[in-house]
């Protein structure tokens, strides 16, 4: 309704754990962070999404702040690792 084509999962909106997010429809909300990791040390949101945007390929990378007290099975790599993992192999496929 708000017309978002995603929101980046801040600190905050862990509180109630990752799993309350991860629940929510993909249709009704698309939630990214590229530095959100589970217990298995995978991602637990997409990093980025592709929103075509007056004919140009633009990737949304979601970063997510440092918590401000652990929660059991997330954690919260370093923006800069994540960046200079990323957009590299975005700068070939989007403008």
């Amino acid at each position: 309704m708000m017309d978002y084509d995603a929101i980046a999962v801040g600190p905050l909106d862990l509180a109630q754990g990752a799993d309350f997010l991860i629940d929510q429809s993909p249709s009704q909300l698309s939630w990214i962070s590229a530095n959100i990791y589970g217990a298995d040390d995978t991602r637990l949101f997409p990093p980025y999404i592709t929103v075509e945007k007056n004919g140009l390929s633009i990737a949304v990378i979601g970063i997510t702040g440092k918590l401000r007290k652990n929660i059991s099975g997330i954690t919260i790599s370093h923006w800069e690792k994540e960046l200079t993992d990323i957009v590299p192999s975005l700068s070939t496929s989007h403008d």
